[in-house]
């Protein structure tokens, strides 16, 4: 990814302040552009309306839900990135990386910029 073009971030939640603060960190300190879904179908229709490079799916949605979200992105966009936040003991679905919440900013920026850099794609 070049450094003119920012790398561009969904995080689907349905806890709507805690995605604005995670929004902020990701957004200050690894220089990527983050778009929060404000419910399910917000999500769903930035899902089939725009391309991002990773999909952060946090652990208020079910797994079902995250289940939908991540099989929309990856019919779109096969080589974009997931991260799933997920309680711990939650089954382990298709995903490229895996938090165990709580999660500290530390952790949520390393796997962000682990999972966007050219190491980190499947390009």
């Amino acid at each position: 990814m070049s450094a003119a073009v920012k790398a561009r971030v969904l995080i689907a939640s349905a806890d709507v302040e805690l995605s604005e603060s995670r929004k902020l960190i990701i957004e200050r300190q690894a220089a990527v552009e983050v778009a929060v879904s404000r419910n399910k179908q917000h999500a769903l229709a930035l899902l089939h309306r725009e391309l991002f490079d990773l999909l952060i799916l946090c652990n208020s949605l079910t797994s079902r839900t995250q289940t939908e979200f991540s099989t929309i992105y990856r019919q779109k966009n096969p080589k974009g990135r997931i991260l799933a936040i997920v309680v711990r003991g939650a089954a382990e679905l298709q995903f490229d990386a895996l938090l165990f919440s709580p999660v500290s900013p530390r952790e949520l920026l390393s796997a962000v910029r682990d999972l966007l850099s050219p190491a980190g794609s499947n390009s």
